[in-house]
């Protein structure tokens, strides 16, 4: 009973290999620009989350300087990943115009 799946298998004949991911350059720029648009959505997600942690340090810090600059800074990071994000959608559009 357990052979029998395989021996259906066995008399369907020879089977071709699938046709490669990758066939010419424009399939690389199509994988590469997918990765980045999952990154994009990432760092976007994170930046968000970031942003929202540094109002609850922020809005939390009750005076207290350390965690007023500890905001700050977790502001900045937030700015400095968007940047990053929108930087790489840049550079998708670069390589895009120059192939």
């Amino acid at each position: 009973m357990a052979i029998s799946p395989s021996l259906s298998l066995a008399q369907s004949g020879i089977q071709t290999p699938p046709e490669p991911a990758v066939k010419n350059v424009q399939d690389v720029i199509r994988i590469i620009e997918t990765l980045i648009n999952y990154l994009f959505t990432g760092l976007i997600l994170l930046a968000t989350v970031m942003t929202l942690y540094a109002a609850y340090l922020y809005l939390t810090a009750g005076g207290s300087e350390e965690n007023i600059n500890k905001a700050k800074s977790v502001i900045i990071f937030a700015a400095v990943g968007v940047a990053v994000a929108l930087l790489s959608r840049a550079v998708v559009f670069i390589v895009k115009s120059i192939l």
